[in-house]
């Protein structure tokens, strides 16, 4: 998952543009405990709530946190 990072990252850069691992969450869906994600110096930790575009999602795939919110 760092390399497919770095690589979105890499093209972006390219076009004049990026990403901050900073902004960046991540989550696993299916309701598994997912590993925490190591981009360079950077630690992700998974989250169960995120929100993409104006959605919001959760890891069991359903649209609760939608909405609750």
């Amino acid at each position: 998952m760092a390399e497919l990072f770095n690589d979105c990252d890499r093209m972006a850069r390219g076009r004049n543009m990026g990403f901050s691992v900073i902004k960046t969450k991540w989550i696993g869906f299916g309701g598994t405990t997912w590993e925490d994600l190591n981009i360079g110096e950077e630690i992700l930790t998974p989250v169960e709530d995120l929100r993409v575009l104006g959605y919001r999602f959760n890891v069991f795939l359903n649209t609760s946190s939608h909405v609750s919110y």
